[in-house]
């Protein structure tokens, strides 16, 4: 419904979509919500750049779900972008 009213590119849409790629990994669907949630981060990247409080977060989704896969090194290398120090 989003994607037809708003765009692929509203933050409503990457907000519904950072939503379903959560409960895609809690189904344990761990490789369709790495796709969608890299998907949503780099839109959130586009439009608010990369550390807008939207694109850090969904940016932590990510890494959740790339440590759910077991891929530390990606892991750790998105957080710190999400996070510099």
């Amino acid at each position: 419904m989003a994607v037809s009213r708003f765009g692929q590119e509203h933050p409503d849409t990457i907000a519904a979509s950072i939503g379903l790629s959560v409960d895609l990994g809690h189904d344990g669907q761990l490789d369709q919500a790495r796709e969608l949630a890299d998907v949503c981060c780099h839109r959130y990247q586009r439009i608010f750049a990369e550390q807008h409080p939207h694109t850090v977060s969904a940016m932590a989704n990510l890494a959740i779900i790339l440590r759910l896969q077991g891929r530390p090194l990606e892991t750790y290398e998105l957080d710190m972008r999400a996070y510099p120090r």
